[in-house]
């Protein structure tokens, strides 16, 4: 859970580190890699509010027929296809129209989902075809590790970007135990990111 009584105090502590390093490098992006971000935030957007729609549709299905939500539970897929040809076939009534849009907004919402990820395809092969051949680095994360870096060149070596994506480890040692953990701070996006490359 978010601590927002400790907001005014990470603002001032970033604040006192700005004005004793004044020569500290700055986030910025390129105008193609700021386009990146715009689609990867914009995308993600319209995933949120899909899972939305989903979760209505299911909610109204269930009133309806508690078997056909169960199959709604595979969404978007195959099953969309099946619960619009079931409500083709059913009497017209208020829940049974909300339905209908509901699952005509969803097949919108993914075929433009569908779309933005071929535009960020193309861009990401253009712009870092190094990471796309990683194992495990495909399209979206690429384009997420794209969106959140924000300059690679900022930082000065690899263990800088480590410690700003959180997955540089903490040493804990204490008397003859050489031990570390886990970093919790750093940037959640790319920490994620570079997790599920490695876990691939």
């Amino acid at each position: 859970m978010t601590n927002h009584k400790s907001f005014p105090i990470d603002a001032l502590a970033v604040a006192r580190a700005a004005l004793r390093e004044p020569d500290l490098p700055t986030a910025g992006h390129d105008q193609a890699s700021w386009e990146v971000k715009l689609l990867v935030d914009h995308r993600e957007h319209l995933i949120a509010e899909r899972t939305r729609t989903i979760n209505r549709l299911r909610w109204h299905l269930h009133q309806l027929d508690p078997d056909l939500e169960h199959a709604a539970r595979r969404l978007p897929g195959p099953s969309l296809d099946r619960v619009a040809t079931w409500l083709a076939g059913t009497p017209s009534s208020v829940q049974v129209v909300i339905c209908q849009e509901l699952t005509a907004t969803i097949t919108a919402l993914t075929a433009r989902i569908d779309r933005l990820t071929g535009q960020l395809r193309q861009r990401v092969a253009r712009l870092a075809p190094n990471l796309l051949s990683l194992p495990g680095c495909r399209v979206l994360t690429a384009a997420k590790l794209i969106a959140e870096t924000a300059g690679v060149a900022r930082f000065r070596s690899e263990a800088c970007f480590a410690m700003h994506a959180g997955v540089a480890p903490i040493p804990v040692s204490s008397g003859r135990t050489d031990r570390h953990r886990l970093c919790r701070g750093g940037n959640r996006q790319l920490n994620a990111a570079v997790h599920r490359i490695a876990i691939t």
